[in-house]
């Protein structure tokens, strides 16, 4: 197995979709399938991502990548221009 992650979800795909429904048409298949997308994304926990959903987890990846980009963007500034210019530090 090369990857157990994409091996797993597509065994879970398969087997709560694919293997139990016929679709009548291409419309209907996509239709089950994004809603099948929205509940494996949306209202179910996964174990490797601390007991939250995908969207939980990415809303709170998202959350740190922009407390970092931040605190990157403001590092070794301790002072606001406006307290530099009145200092006469500009």
């Amino acid at each position: 197995m090369q990857n157990g992650f994409v091996e797993s979800f597509n065994g879970r795909f398969r087997d709560e979709l694919l293997n139990e429904t016929l679709f009548s048409t291409l419309g209907e298949a996509r239709q089950q399938i994004r809603t099948w997308q929205h509940d494996y994304n949306h209202h179910r926990p996964h174990s490797g991502l601390g007991n939250m959903t995908p969207a939980e987890f990415m809303a709170m990846k998202g959350l740190e990548m922009r407390a970092a980009q931040t605190h990157k963007s403001t590092r070794g500034f301790s002072e606001g221009p406006e307290e530099s210019r009145v200092s006469g530090q500009l």
